[in-house]
């Protein structure tokens, strides 16, 4: 007596060779994507605090790094008489970055002059980074200056 024909036993060697070719497109996709697709870093270039684990505030950082940091964030220099800085930065995932700081009456009017303003006249568009746009708030009664940066 003739055994019946099995399509499973036919299509075996074809449904093992699609599976490991399945297999095979994923872990392709997955170097491709490991090595082509550029990663958004809003670490700014501040030497010694890079990487992707960043928590960071003005303790500890000297004058000059602390102004490369508000140059970093903001879309408008920094004047050199910055006062009384207080600074955020954290990074992990997404990053947060908030500074403060007072500038004089001359710097500030010069500073603020430089900015692109909003709706909000103590609202300012901050520094574009990556497809992230951060905010300037100022207070021209105490001339004092927050930036704000926060990225997914």
């Amino acid at each position: 007596m003739a055994r019946p024909h099995s399509a499973v036993r036919t299509y075996r060697p074809l449904i093992v060779a699609l599976v490991l070719v399945g297999v095979a497109l994923l872990f392709a996709a997955v170097v491709v994507t490991a090595l082509f697709v550029p990663r958004i870093r809003l670490t700014p270039p501040i030497g010694g605090h890079g990487g992707d684990d960043v928590n960071i505030t003005e303790r500890g950082l000297s004058r000059d790094e602390q102004m490369r940091y508000l140059n970093a964030f903001s879309p408008a220099p920094v004047p050199g008489s910055a006062a009384d800085v207080r600074l955020r930065h954290q990074q992990f995932q997404d990053s947060f970055f908030e500074a403060t700081f007072t500038l004089p009456p001359a710097d500030f009017a010069a500073y603020v002059r430089g900015l692109q303003p909003t709706a909000d006249p103590a609202v300012f568009v901050g520094k574009e980074i990556g497809p992230y746009t951060g905010s300037v708030t100022v207070d021209a009664a105490t001339g004092r200056v927050t930036l704000r940066h926060v990225s997914a």
